[in-house]
């Protein structure tokens, strides 16, 4: 749940009628994942793979955004997989 998770910022995408937001933040202890019927599925990837996966197209969006916002955020945390 969200008390596993410290918050750092957000970012929404107007997706034409719904918005689509990318939430910032560092795990605070091991979470429990649960696949849902949004989902094909969860895990841990390289920051270089992302962009080969079948991202959503905001997801896709946000994570290609020219001020790397996400990205650096992503490893600068040290959340990337290793």
């Amino acid at each position: 749940g969200a008390e596993h998770v410290q918050v750092h910022g957000s970012r929404s995408a107007d997706c034409g009628g719904w918005v689509y937001e990318t939430v910032l933040g560092t795990l605070l202890g091991e979470p429990t994942i649960y696949d849902r019927s949004e989902s094909a599925g969860h895990r841990w990837v390289p920051e270089g793979d992302v962009a080969d996966l079948p991202l959503h197209p905001s997801f896709r969006s946000a994570w290609g955004d020219d001020d790397r916002v996400l990205r650096d955020f992503v490893v600068s945390s040290g959340s990337a997989a290793r």
